[in-house]
């Protein structure tokens, strides 16, 4: 039995695809992971759960994160004392924001390394931005740069 009336045959084809469309958004949405629990120490040579290994990547509840959008001083192959010092500095500071702030972290993703590349967003800022600001990162460009 085919409709005669073009709207009344039309609604579910419609309705059809407001669904599809509220389903690809809610896919879509970015998944946040608040700090209520989460209290990073400096990683050590063990076992990591929740830590900061260096100024771009830390490890959050056994999820490795690279800081999405910025480079930072090597700590485990730092090309001389500067850079070195350096990345000291960013690990530690890196921890002290995570550790001071009320966050949410969104994921992009993962880098061809395997680690999940996301943002730590405190307020307008990230935590990133705030180690560029200062002075202890890089805004990524797409390479290395380097430090000494």
């Amino acid at each position: 039995m085919a409709c005669k009336p073009r709207l009344r045959c039309s609604w579910p084809v419609r309705l059809l695809a407001v669904a599809a469309t509220g389903l690809w958004l809610a896919s879509a949405i970015v998944q946040p992971a608040l700090s209520d629990s989460a209290w990073f120490d400096l990683c050590g040579s063990g076992k990591r759960h929740t830590c900061v290994v260096d100024g771009d990547t830390v490890w959050l509840r056994g999820e490795k994160i690279r800081l999405e959008g910025i480079d930072a001083p090597e700590l485990g192959n730092p090309g001389c004392r500067h850079e070195a010092a350096l990345a000291h500095e960013a690990r530690q500071r890196l921890a002290v924001i995570l550790n001071g702030h009320s966050w949410v972290l969104t994921r992009h993703g993962k880098d061809r390394y395997g680690r999940t590349l996301g943002r730590f967003n405190i307020g307008r800022q990230t935590a990133g931005s705030m180690l560029v600001a200062a002075g202890l990162a890089r805004v990524w460009t797409g390479r290395r740069e380097p430090w000494c």
